[in-house]
């Protein structure tokens, strides 16, 4: 509600226009703000306050009655700001009122639900407008992703904002890579459909303005306490309960491999260096010499972390259709139901304590009890 906030601003009510020609509440705020804490050295934007000078320096502010100056000599005032004025030979003494400053700040306070309300109108009504714009869909490009990835990746921007948009970039990589072995064109497949299929939940929560629900995230079964999507989770497949935990380091530094990257050719060899200690384990899922260029490496990281996400539980696992366009083998009706079993307390702590046995052995630490 600008008229509320207007009406604040402009008001005398509370500093009144002391010290000032044509100054007002808001104003002699900003001031005070400026010459007691941000701008101390040197504070010349509120000229109405400066009687002629350049700028105004606070060189400190004292409480009165405790060995600075006594209040009875300036009216009663709480503080003084002790100011040097480039046309005066003496400094100036500015008496402030604690009471002045709550009063002012309970304005602002009390205006907060105006504001809100005035927020959620606006956006509201923004909504509304978004709405009525069609998002297109991959057809209108005549199936060119890339196309088609770019016109998400504004449209992101031009509703929402540019916190997640350089995954879309990161998927036009993806569709653009020419893989050197052929055998593992399949599973760049798999990945690529899976992410088409994410895309539309993205596409859709664009269409409607709405964030939440399976219908705008792709996530059906969400993990405790997370909020996601389901096109950021495939970008970056969380490997923290699965063969891959170990070196999270490790892939951490293919990052600097992307398409993109501006890291030094040292960063890059050094990524190379780490990813040799993953090459047994990549290959499990896709066939990786790390001779590839440095894209095809990202790539070829991603779709194995993907593959392998598809193997345990996982939240990927578990919002992924068991469909083959998008696996390499389909889960069991056991698998099913084991992999959409909650587990117990019990079971999560007995977990946690094998994989701490686990650790504790394989760095020679004996006679572990559980307790």
């Amino acid at each position: 509600d600008y008229g509320v906030i207007d009406q604040i601003e402009k008001s005398t009510e509370v500093f009144g226009t002391k010290y000032g020609f044509g100054g007002n509440d808001s104003r002699f705020f900003e001031y005070i703000r400026s010459l007691c804490g941000v701008h101390p050295l040197c504070t010349n934007r509120q000229s109405e306050y400066l009687r002629g000078s350049d700028f105004h320096c606070c060189a400190f502010v004292a409480w009165t009655d405790r060995g600075y100056v006594s209040s009875k000599h300036h009216n009663g005032v709480d503080l003084i700001a002790h100011v040097y004025a480039t046309n005066e030979q003496y400094p100036i003494d500015i008496g402030l009122y604690i009471n002045e400053f709550e009063k002012y700040l309970s304005n602002w306070i009390e205006c907060i639900p105006n504001v809100i309300e005035g927020k959620n109108k606006y956006v509201e009504n923004r909504y509304e407008l978004l709405r009525k714009e069609p998002v297109k869909v991959l057809s209108d490009f005549n199936g060119d992703c890339a196309k088609y990835f770019e016109y998400l990746k504004n449209e992101y921007v031009r509703r929402v904002d540019e916190s997640q948009e350089y995954i879309l970039e990161e998927y036009i990589d993806v569709f653009k890579i020419k893989l050197s072995n052929e055998n593992n064109q399949s599973k760049l497949g798999k990945y690529k459909n899976a992410i088409l299929y994410s895309l539309n939940f993205l596409r859709n929560s664009l269409q409607t303005m709405a964030f939440d629900g399976f219908e705008n995230t792709g996530i059906e079964y969400p993990e405790k306490h997370i909020e996601t999507d389901l096109y950021i989770e495939l970008a970056s497949p969380l490997i923290y309960n699965g063969e891959f935990s170990k070196y999270s380091y490790e892939i951490q530094k293919v990052h600097d491999l992307t398409f993109n990257s501006s890291r030094h050719s040292f960063d890059k060899y050094y990524a190379r260096r780490m990813l040799e200690k993953l090459k047994p384990l990549i290959n499990k899922y896709v066939l990786f010499t790390n001779q590839e260029s440095d894209e095809e490496v990202y790539v070829l990281v991603k779709i194995a972390l993907y593959l392998e996400s598809l193997t345990r539980k996982s939240i990927i696992n578990k919002n992924i259709p068991n469909e083959t366009q998008y696996r390499e083998r389909l889960l069991t009706e056991a698998e099913i139901e084991e992999l959409y079993q909650e587990e117990s307390v019990t079971d999560g702590r007995q977990i946690e304590i094998s994989k701490l046995k686990e650790f504790l052995e394989e760095y020679g630490i004996a006679d572990f009890e559980d307790s």
